[in-house]
């Protein structure tokens, strides 16, 4: 099921386009290592496309009917065994969720750090629905700055230190 990014207005999807630019700049532009080579080369335009006008099921969508994703990929087992498995076929909804809303949320962080009161509403349908959080974007960057590099800087396959947040009454 979509997110539901009730703050994804003109000027987010502006700020998410610019931070693309700067991934792409930095060529950190991440791709899935379940990326055929077809979709590695497509993915940054898809992205593109899709951040102007859609979100992440449009994004998911597109990595489908553009053959984005191997059929297979190859794992490594325990006892050092070399295994090929299917990719699931949940692969372009759980990489395009991830990639849309780290976006977003960096664009959040950049609205923040120009000085907005922007505040920032998340929803994503579950069978465990949490409920709708609508919080200020303050309350996640004390450090606006910092946060924002943290985000840019994301490292996939580096464990990183759990940050924690307080819990808020929800509006």
């Amino acid at each position: 099921m979509p997110l539901q990014l009730h703050s994804l207005d003109e000027r987010i999807r502006a700020f998410m386009l610019s931070e693309i630019a700067l991934d792409e700049e930095r060529r950190n532009l991440y791709t899935s290592r379940r990326f055929s080579p077809v979709g590695a080369a497509a993915y940054p335009g898809i992205l593109k496309d899709v951040v102007r006008s859609g979100g992440d099921a449009d994004l998911a969508q597109r990595l489908r009917t553009h053959a984005c994703f191997a059929e297979t990929e190859t794992r490594q087992l325990k006892d050092g065994r070399i295994s090929v498995a299917k990719v699931p076929v949940t692969a372009p909804e759980t990489f395009a969720e991830g990639e849309f809303n780290r976006f977003y949320l960096r664009a959040i962080c950049r609205a923040a750090i120009r000085g907005a009161d922007q505040g920032m509403y998340r929803r994503r349908c579950s069978h465990e629905d949490r409920g709708a959080e609508w919080l200020p974007a303050a309350l996640f960057l004390p450090t606006p700055p910092t946060r924002a590099e943290d985000a840019r800087n994301d490292e996939r396959d580096t464990p990183r230190p759990r940050r924690c947040r307080p819990r808020l009454p929800v509006k």
